[in-house]
């Protein structure tokens, strides 16, 4: 109700720039400026804090593209689902700068926290006293706490004013010695565990709460003639990709006469271009008359502190998906943190890089594995019918760039010294050593959720298999400049590359492909 006309595309972004580092583990945060004519003020009233909104900034926003003579949001091409990060007014625009949501993991979680003990500990005591617990967290079944007195690790599983309860002493190989004196230093030290796909969305999810949220037209009785047992309509095209909804998120009902219940989804399903519905794991009274409330919360918004994205700014059914096809090479993870969390630094680099994984800085925050790229039915292909000036193309090999010899995994790290790996493994791909005389160019990983056991050996050589095949021989690389129509390929995408006249290293000539890449 409150669109306008009122875009300044003078002054709005016009080139996007997205950028992989899969041999990095990293990824570039973009943003998007909006440039808006405050025509007659409106804008400087309701944007002001607490007119329309408590405050623009950090407000969910979307960015789309739409061609003149196209429907929204059919014909939509979604640029950014992200937050307002910034606002500035001039003398008659207002510029706002939406922020990729991946601007939301560049936050720290589980602070450090540092005390004394207030009095002497006993060996076989089980309540710690401290001058300030304010800063220890508060256990949950996802995330264990620990204080670290000494060199003794001590477990906790609650906090009542300044003393910590239910502890377990001795914990993690540790000694409990006869006795620590009053004032000794007490430091957090927590632990978390599982597989990287479950992690990075507990990491990221947690924190985001019932955030999300849409009216719902009808219950059971979907149309005059679909009716489906536990069913909630809605009037969107897709509920469950708008969303990111997957099955077992967790579904709030309120304002409803006769289904104000909590309960989990069960499946999503799509109707038409107008309307989709979900069925929920509850019994629902039918119902076609009333407006009701539906919010939605992650199942992965498990931790006590967490990146605070919502499932609609991830991409979860990716992550599934790469976990589901490749479940064998997730094995357990075991970190001990004894710092505090930078939470894009702990995915990219913690979670996704041992596992071969790296982030994808698309509309919404998604992730691949390292493996040869795979084309569908969907790949796009580019050919002399849609590629700008195919003669300017320039196929590279770099000894610099894309290439690895060697991969140098360090892990197992000493629970009393967080710096100190306790094991390495160093994998040497001799061929291309001597293929490509330009000496050992390793990748070094540190994994800290690895602990020495058989099956992290395996996980490590299948990891190291998969780096290798990418980058032993040093990989193609080149720059492609295509029409307008192909503006929804993006960062992570996989392309096919034909019918050019540029040098093909398989063949030996100058007939190019086709030939698979990634962009």
């Amino acid at each position: 109700p409150k669109s306008r006309p009122y875009i300044n595309l003078n002054g709005s972004t016009k080139n996007i720039t997205s950028q992989l580092n899969p041999d990095k583990g990293i990824e570039a945060v973009r943003s998007f400026a909006v440039d808006m004519l405050d025509k007659d003020g409106e804008l400087s009233e309701i944007f002001t804090p607490g007119h329309t909104v408590t405050d623009l900034l950090g407000q969910k926003a979307k960015i789309f593209l739409n061609i003149i003579g196209s429907v929204h949001p059919v014909d939509s091409i979604l640029i950014i689902d992200g937050i307002v990060g910034q606002y500035a007014f001039s003398s008659n625009t207002c510029k706002v700068t939406v922020d990729h949501a991946a601007q939301l993991k560049r936050q720290e979680i589980f602070t450090n926290h540092a005390t004394e003990l207030n009095g002497n500990l006993a060996q076989a005591a089980t309540t710690i006293p401290v001058n300030d617990a304010s800063g220890f967290i508060t256990p949950t079944t996802e995330f264990l706490t620990y204080v670290r007195i000494g060199d003794e690790l001590i477990q906790y599983t609650g906090i009542s004013n300044n003393n910590l309860t239910g502890c377990s002493r001795a914990q993690i190989n540790t000694l409990a010695p006869s006795q620590h004196n009053d004032d000794t230093e007490v430091t957090s030290f927590y632990r978390l565990q599982g597989n990287a796909i479950d992690l990075a969305l507990k990491v990221m999810l947690s924190g985001g709460g019932f955030g999300l949220s849409k009216s719902a037209t009808a219950f059971n009785q979907l149309t005059t003639s679909l009716f489906v047992q536990d069913a909630i309509l809605f009037e969107v095209s897709d509920i469950g990709t708008e969303f990111g909804l997957v099955a077992g998120d967790h579904v709030e009902i309120s304002g409803s006469s006769n289904n104000n219940i909590t309960t989990t989804v069960k499946s999503v399903h799509k109707i038409d271009e107008t309307k989709s519905y979900i069925i929920v794991n509850s019994n629902l009274t039918t119902d076609t008359a009333e407006t009701a409330t539906v919010k939605f919360k992650s199942q992965y918004d498990t931790l006590p502190e967490g990146a605070g994205l919502l499932p609609s700014q991830l991409d979860v059914k990716k992550h599934l998906d790469i976990f589901n096809l490749f479940s064998g090479n997730f094995t357990a993870m075991d970190f001990f943190l004894d710092e505090t969390v930078k939470v894009d630094e702990f995915v990219n680099e913690q979670l996704y890089r041992p596992t071969n994984l790296y982030s994808i800085p698309g509309n919404k925050i998604g992730v691949k594995m390292t493996i040869p790229p795979l084309s569908d039915i969907h790949t796009k292909t580019l050919d002399s019918g849609n590629v700008v000036n195919p003669n300017v193309i320039r196929v590279n090999r770099s000894i610099n760039k894309y290439h690895y010899n060697t991969v140098i995994f360090k892990y197992d790290f000493d629970r009393l010294d967080l710096d100190k790996p306790k094991t390495g493994k160093v994998f040497l791909n001799n061929d291309a050593l001597t293929r490509i005389g330009a000496g050992k160019k390793p990748l070094k990983i540190e994994a800290r959720g690895f602990r020495r056991n058989t099956v992290t050996s395996q996980t490590l050589d299948i990891a190291a298999r998969r780096y290798l095949d990418r980058y032993k021989f040093a990989a193609e690389f080149f720059s492609i400049e295509t029409f307008f129509s192909n503006v929804d390929i993006e960062c992570g995408d996989v392309v096919i590359v034909s019918g050019l006249s540029i040098y093909d290293s398989e063949k030996g000539s100058r007939e190019f492909g086709p030939k698979v890449y990634e962009v």
